[in-house]
């Protein structure tokens, strides 16, 4: 069994997704299932989740605290050459792939911006665990089913990977996990690391509220003075 990636530790039988996982999230089985469908309609899925996207972009308190800024996002860009990071980046470019049909997974910084995320002390040290041991069963199960890490295999061997991971709970969580913040990543607005240049934005044909934050008027910034 390979180690690549994550915890070395092989799954328990019978079981098809990466062990434990954090508390379940409401929207988690209907979000994944239009996700996979045919073949991955993200764009449409977008379109039909206008609610959950809307909910994303606005964020509530909790979410803005623990959202990153730029320059966090554009530090955890180097090394993301270690594990658990090329297997992240590789199901992001799988679940949001560069298709001329909207924003990739690359464009929208989603690896990075996930980093920033798991670095910060205050983001919740349950699901960075469960986002990073997902990565390392992800490849264990690569190494199994194509005989290399996932960011290695071809499209069609990585889909039929993901595929299994998804026919689990726990595979379903992590990867309703990873899109999860695939959404913030894409709408959040880009002074809190996401979304640069507001190209989310523009594809979605979306008007941000007025007035938007400005730097040192971020929800982390004020908190930091009460």
């Amino acid at each position: 069994m390979s180690t690549q990636g994550g915890s070395g530790r092989p799954p328990a039988a019978g079981q098809t997704g990466p062990p434990g996982g954090p508390r379940e999230r409401t929207e988690a089985p209907s979000l994944l299932e239009g996700w996979l469908t045919t073949p991955i309609a993200r764009r449409a899925l977008l379109a039909r989740g206008a609610a959950l996207a809307a909910t994303v972009a606005a964020g509530g308190a909790l979410a803005c605290l623990r959202r990153p800024s730029p320059a966090q996002v554009a530090r955890a860009a180097t090394g993301l050459d270690q594990p658990p990071w090329p297997a992240i980046a590789a199901i992001h470019d799988h679940l949001f792939p560069d298709d001329d049909n909207g924003p990739s997974a690359r464009d929208i910084d989603a690896t990075a911006y996930l980093r920033a995320l798991l670095d910060d002390p205050d983001f919740d040290a349950e699901e960075a665990r469960f986002i990073r041991k997902g990565a390392g069963w992800l490849d264990d199960l690569a190494m199994k089913r194509g005989g290399s890490p996932f960011a290695k295999l071809d499209t069609a061997t990585r889909e039929r990977v993901v595929t299994e991971v998804a026919a689990s709970g726990p595979g379903e969580r992590w990867l309703s996990t990873l899109i999860t913040y695939l959404f913030e990543a894409l709408l959040s607005d880009p002074i809190y690391g996401g979304n640069p240049d507001g190209i989310g934005w523009q594809w979605l044909h979306h008007q941000p509220g007025f007035p938007r934050p400005e730097a040192g008027q971020t929800y982390r910034e004020l908190q930091a003075h009460i």
